[in-house]
């Protein structure tokens, strides 16, 4: 969440503080409706016993699990981290650039 992080700068020493890696695992719920769902149509003779909200619970539970494995997954949180930083590294690169100005950047993680 890039609300979280904190930056402060000392001339050109800028110190950044990154938060704990999160998870967001969530389905748009304007994407999802009734007519999203594969349901198949009753028939006379036999109902589906499948339902919407079945469904919906199938969706949550799937996304439970994902947040889950990743959470679970140190490489997948820590190649996060890693794309992080080099975003935020690239931008103040860039910023330098127009400047004419070298940053020093110093990196911290803020524990969970």
């Amino acid at each position: 969440d890039i609300n979280k992080i904190k930056m402060h700068r000392d001339g050109t020493d800028i110190t950044i503080i990154l938060p704990p890696p999160s998870v967001e695992c969530t389905v748009d719920p304007t994407s999802w409706n009734q007519n999203s769902y594969i349901i198949s149509n009753d028939s006379p003779i036999k109902k589906n016993p499948i339902t919407a909200n079945d469904q919906n619970k199938a969706i949550d539970h799937a996304q439970n699990e994902m947040k889950v494995s990743i959470l679970n997954n140190p490489s997948l949180l820590s190649s996060a981290e890693t794309q992080a930083r080099e975003l935020i590294e690239n931008y103040i690169k860039q910023v330098g650039e127009l400047t004419e100005t070298k940053y020093n950047i110093i990196w911290e993680t803020e524990e969970q």
